[in-house]
């Protein structure tokens, strides 16, 4: 079952230690970073949401985002499916 819930403005801040965490382990792993953002509903002040902080990686590099996977900081095995499932190709690797 979804539950959504009020707005709640601790999230941004969720987000920010997601973000800074995300960071960390992408850097670490050498994994260029080209943006790392919160996206869905809890990142629009007022919304009431589903209690799940989504973020949007951006990398760069062939096969990045199947290396970013691997260095993810945290993610429990659904998040990492997840993931996996909303993957698109990075920057290099997009048909021209």
């Amino acid at each position: 079952m979804i539950s959504v819930v009020d707005y709640d403005p601790s999230w941004p801040h969720r987000f920010d230690a997601l973000r800074d965490e995300y960071a960390e382990a992408l850097t670490a792993a050498a994994i260029q970073i080209v943006s790392i953002e919160h996206a869905g509903s809890t990142a629009v002040p007022g919304l009431a949401a589903r209690q799940v902080i989504d973020c949007d990686i951006v990398v760069r590099g062939k096969n990045a985002m199947v290396q970013t996977i691997l260095a993810a900081a945290g993610p429990t095995d659904d998040e990492r499916a997840s993931i996996g499932a909303n993957a698109v190709p990075s920057h290099d690797e997009v048909p021209r």
